[in-house]
């Protein structure tokens, strides 16, 4: 089996390396966003994963037939930006993120209600906040 995964990350790069490795599946990856221009990057591949939130339409469903792709793998969790009954049309199974856990929201959210606070109220600077959190912006 072989998978091209678009809009990497350089984060991302090693997890996407090591389970293709350890699920014994050709890996090819690329920062570029999957549209109907890129998609030919796709050909002579069984599956495509992405993360975007750009729409996956009717048109690039078909381009996938052609090319025999029968796998779209979200790497996030909604699929309202895709056209379930023209993959479903097209023979492509769509699998995504189940779900999130509670820390994974809890933790950012947090963080981003404290700084918003800290800026608009609390101080005229960011940096007092980050400091107190992180220590000194020169460390």
């Amino acid at each position: 089996m072989k998978f091209i995964v678009y809009n990497v990350r350089d984060d991302e790069i090693p997890f996407i390396e090591k389970w293709g490795k350890d699920h014994k599946i050709e890996v090819k990856y690329t920062t570029t966003t999957l549209t109907q221009e890129t998609v030919q990057e796709a050909a002579g591949f069984d599956g495509v994963s992405c993360l975007q939130t750009i729409p996956y339409s009717k048109e690039l469903f078909d381009a996938f037939k052609k090319m025999g792709i029968k796998y779209l793998s979200l790497r996030n969790v909604g699929v309202d930006n895709v056209d379930l009954a023209a993959a479903k049309g097209n023979g492509v199974q769509i699998t995504n993120v189940p779900a999130y856990s509670p820390e994974s929201i809890a933790g950012p959210l947090s963080f981003k209600k404290s700084w918003v606070y800290e800026t608009t109220v609390g101080s005229k600077s960011p940096v007092p906040f980050f400091t107190k959190l992180y220590g000194s912006v020169d460390q």
